[in-house]
């Protein structure tokens, strides 16, 4: 297993899949998935800390939002292949209150 050692950069992150199992197949033989979308987002480093099932993104701050972006697309992909639908919402996060305020209006819609 490689060590832990992220870059000086900027950093933003969004959730793993909820079974471990499926984070190893994702993330891939030697690490090989989050290798070649470290290079095709254009980021520093990519993690995932299997403590917090937290998926780190580290690189330029004007790729994080489209990096993260991409990465809940990929992870929603894997796991439609399974068969298992992720609602879009539970990877919402808000970065700025007008934004949260969208989603709470979206929730208390449905």
């Amino acid at each position: 297993m490689t060590d832990y050692s992220p870059p000086n950069t900027f950093y933003s992150q969004t959730y793993g899949l909820f079974e471990t199992q499926d984070m190893y197949k994702f993330i891939g033989k030697n690490g090989a998935h989050f290798k070649f979308l470290t290079t095709k987002l254009g980021l520093d480093y990519i993690w995932w800390n299997k403590d917090t099932n937290i998926i780190e993104l580290w690189g330029p701050h004007h790729k994080l939002k489209y990096a993260k972006k991409i990465m809940d697309e990929k992870l929603c992909e894997f796991m439609e292949k399974k068969n298992v639908k992720i609602p879009k919402l539970e990877r919402c996060n808000a970065a700025t209150t007008e934004e949260l305020d969208n989603m709470m209006k979206f929730i208390d819609i449905v």
